[in-house]
């Protein structure tokens, strides 16, 4: 019970070690752990002298690998029980006298040895793959960490670009407006309909940046929940676009984490801000809701389409690719269907 509490190679050593000393004692307990490439010995749990090193290191130079786990050598001085290992690194229980000289060792206390050999032998292999399956993930990430972080500083320039542009184009346009008429204006001439035209000309400024702000952090997401969400996004969208876009929300009973919510709520804002600059389309369907444990997302239009073959990774797909990694990070799937003058189609799935 004590080695299923062990999670790290490291751990299964320590405790290996501390349940053979309060086990066998008045004995000495080591692990030894043989390198037989190097041929060098080298003891874990209580530092050997020189004469036991030598005993050790010529009993396993003439064993080899002959033992199998769980197998023992009973010399008159101790007792090694094999315990596997890998890499060219052999593991071994030693139980040895504590002053040196000869030992005697019991069934019982040998078949302990034996039995606690087999168990360390299975342990540690099963540690060597996991950890090395670890060091294989790592790596993997590792390698894909500057294409990650140069996607993510990719999409957080474009949203920059689009906020930058929405405040020039919008709020800074309302407020340079608003000055002309200040400066137009002799001091001490105003009239009620300037004021009420500077009044007004603030409102609209005012409203500008909330509804910036409102889509650079939407808090109305975890208020509302994400189809309400949807819905005022299609609705703004309705009054600046030429072409009729269309929107069911289908029942969605599953509770979200804020991850899917905020996933979930800006794919469907790329695809509508993609509808509105590339599409050339006269009809969108948008459609999300959910169907048994997935909530699904589907979009469709009549546009332009684009050439098969989607790779995500193109520069000229971007925001395809922003589409499929935030999908990608919560655990979808996603497929698009186009062809040239066919529009395009695109599902998304994401398990709930």
């Amino acid at each position: 019970t004590v080695l299923l509490r062990t999670y790290r190679i490291a751990d299964l050593e320590q405790s290996v070690i501390r349940e053979g000393q309060r086990y066998f004692q008045p004995h000495a307990f080591m692990l030894v752990k043989y390198d037989e490439a190097k041929d060098f010995v080298q003891f874990e749990g209580k530092a050997a002298p020189p004469s036991r090193e030598e005993d050790i290191g010529g009993m396993l130079r003439s064993t080899g690998n002959r033992m199998s786990a769980g197998e023992a050598i009973v010399a008159p001085a101790m007792v090694l029980g094999s315990a596997g290992g890998t890499d060219g690194i052999r593991l071994y229980l030693a139980v040895c006298s504590s002053d040196g000289g000869p030992i005697l060792v019991d069934e019982r206390d040998k078949f302990a040895l034996l039995l606690m050999s087999k168990y360390v032998s299975i342990f540690y292999e099963y540690f060597q793959l996991l950890e090395s399956r670890l060091r294989e993930m790592e790596q993997r990430q590792a390698d894909r960490s500057p294409w990650l972080s140069k996607l993510f500083m990719q999409i957080a320039e474009k949203e920059r670009k689009r906020l930058a542009s929405d405040l020039h184009d919008e709020v800074l346009q309302e407020l340079l407006h608003i000055r002309r008429t200040f400066d137009r204006m002799p001091a001490g001439q105003w009239l009620n309909e300037d004021n009420e035209q500077i009044r007004l000309g603030l409102d609209n400024a005012e409203f500008m940046i909330r509804e910036t702000c409102r889509e650079l952090m939407p808090s109305f997401l975890s208020d509302h929940g994400v189809l309400h969400a949807v819905s005022r996004l299609v609705e703004k969208t309705r009054l600046r676009v030429d072409f009729q876009l269309e929107f069911h929300a289908l029942p969605l009973t599953a509770s979200l984490s804020d991850e899917q919510t905020t996933a979930v709520y800006r794919v469907v804002q790329e695809l509508i801000n993609n509808a509105v600059k590339h599409s050339e389309a006269a009809r969108v369907i948008l459609e999300v809701g959910q169907k048994e444990s997935a909530l699904y997302i589907r979009y469709a239009d009549d546009g332009k389409g684009m050439e098969t073959g989607i790779d995500f990774s193109s520069m000229n797909r971007f925001g395809l690719r922003g589409i499929a990694e935030r999908i990608h990070m919560v655990g979808g799937e996603v497929s698009v269907q186009s062809e040239p003058g066919q529009g395009v189609k695109v599902h998304c799935s994401v398990p709930v």
